[in-house]
């Protein structure tokens, strides 16, 4: 009866974890395919996978800023003060 409930509680853990790694997936397909509807065409080169990271949260954040009418900032003033 012991074993029993133990084979009973590693198999809920293995559903457990796989669910998460699932969901896991469904958040990051959901926001690749939500960057993947942007209006403009881009024409920036990227070199490697940290360029490419580095594009997309730059996009990620300037969608953020034109959706709450922050699109009037200076940005050579914003990226001066990221650094």
């Amino acid at each position: 009866m012991i074993q029993h409930n133990y084979f009973r509680a590693s198999k809920f853990l293995y559903i457990q974890e796989t669910m998460k790694k699932f969901i896991l997936c469904l958040v990051a397909c959901g926001s690749m395919l939500s960057s993947c509807e942007q209006s403009k065409v881009s024409n920036v080169k990227m070199k490697d996978q940290r360029d490419s990271l580095s594009y997309t949260i730059g996009l990620s954040i300037g969608s953020s800023f034109m959706q709450s009418d922050l699109s009037d900032l200076n940005y050579d003033l914003l990226i001066k003060g990221m650094k």
